[in-house]
């Protein structure tokens, strides 16, 4: 099983600030959202930018602050 995450960090710091759980997205959303191939598995760290926060912000019911912090989604096998 393929467990699909924000993680984000503090642009400062760099450190690890907290992660959130992809639960209600699709890799097929995904794949969209990043302009990726609909073969790729997207096993790459992808970052977050402004032009596509809002995509996740209503996934996760959460607001992203692109000034203090960098997010990326990632994903392991669990």
């Amino acid at each position: 099983m393929i467990k699909r995450v924000i993680y984000c960090f503090d642009k400062k710091s760099e450190k690890l600030i907290k992660e959130i759980e992809l639960k209600d997205i699709s890799l097929t959303i995904l794949q969209e959202i990043f302009g990726i191939n609909s073969n790729n598995p997207m096993f790459d760290c992808y970052q977050i930018t402004f032009e596509n926060r809002k995509c996740f912000e209503k996934h996760i019911n959460e607001t992203l602050d692109l000034s203090k912090y960098n997010y990326y989604v990632e994903a392991y096998e669990i």
